[in-house]
């Protein structure tokens, strides 16, 4: 209706010669909604992404963003990011202004660029730390995460100062791998045991009382379907006891498909005989 009425009134207008001398016909034709939906321009930006057309969704997205959706603008900078390499400053800027406006998860991923650092943009902790404590305060757990890790104290110096020439290494107290690395590697390992179609290493990676109900049927199923996974990210969260919690974040692309997808999940894992193994890898698809 918003649409017949305005084109009513440029009818109306049209007989006053000073409606086109004015510039008073420009800014009408601005309320007068022209092109898509701005939601089915973002169904369309998903539609895409989800086939692996980057291109093709990072246009659509891109016109779905100017229409003010923010989560349309989120895809666009993802894309530009991780898929295509666009201008990673617009990227910073896209990332700033959606975390400025309460977007938690891209507070995370600008605190990702400023941790690590990128080609035109300089590696700065304390601006990453910063993203991370927005988006932790705005519900992202890998942000929290990301804050513990950085505001951990500082561990006290040594006892024993050896001098520049000396290599100190203390006899009779081998090395032992902390629990977090050892949860790192075995998320790790299980993916790439996966890949590799290594059924029965995959399996060997689950708690005694879980082989039984993931089988190596169920195992090679999932096999199949994966041509290949791109660990993004593994945070251990919290060890209790002889049970942990894991943030994991994979990339990965099935056998039959074109399109790449974007997987977290929190796992459970739990210490069997001094090793850890899974009990539970739940997911969700984010992209």
């Amino acid at each position: 209706m918003r649409r017949v009425y305005s084109l009513l009134m440029l009818l109306i207008l049209s007989s006053c010669g000073s409606f086109f001398e004015e510039g008073l016909f420009a800014r009408v034709l601005k309320v007068i909604p022209i092109g898509k939906n701005p939601d089915k321009l973002r169904k369309e930006c998903i539609s895409y992404i989800e086939k692996g057309e980057y291109l093709k969704a990072l246009k659509v997205c891109e016109k779905a963003c100017k229409l003010k959706m923010k989560d349309a603008c989120l895809r666009q900078a993802y894309i530009m990011d991780r898929h295509i390499q666009g201008d990673i400053r617009q990227v910073v800027e896209i990332y700033s202004q959606l975390c400025s406006d309460g977007h938690g998860e891209a507070c995370f991923n600008l605190g990702g660029i400023y941790e690590r650092g990128r080609a035109g943009i300089n590696k700065d902790i304390n601006l990453a730390l910063m993203n991370y404590k927005r988006g932790c305060d705005l519900g992202i757990s890998p942000a929290c995460t990301k804050v513990k890790e950085y505001e951990l104290p500082s561990p006290p110096p040594p006892e024993y100062i050896p001098r520049q020439e000396e290599t100190y290494k203390p006899k009779g107290e081998p090395h032992h791998e902390s629990d977090e690395a050892l949860i790192r590697k075995l998320v790790e390992s299980y993916h790439r045991a996966v890949e590799e179609k290594n059924i029965e290493e995959a399996l060997d990676f689950y708690v005694s009382h879980r082989k039984p109900e993931i089988s190596v049927a169920k195992l090679t199923e999932i096999a199949n379907y994966t041509e290949y996974y791109v660990i993004e990210e593994v945070n251990v969260l919290s060890i209790r006891g002889r049970f942990a919690e894991v943030y994991v974040r994979v990339r990965q692309k099935k056998t039959a498909s074109k399109k790449e997808e974007v997987w977290e999940g929190v796992w459970t894992v739990e210490k069997e005989n001094d090793e850890w193994k899974i009990v539970k890898t739940p997911g969700r698809r984010i992209l």
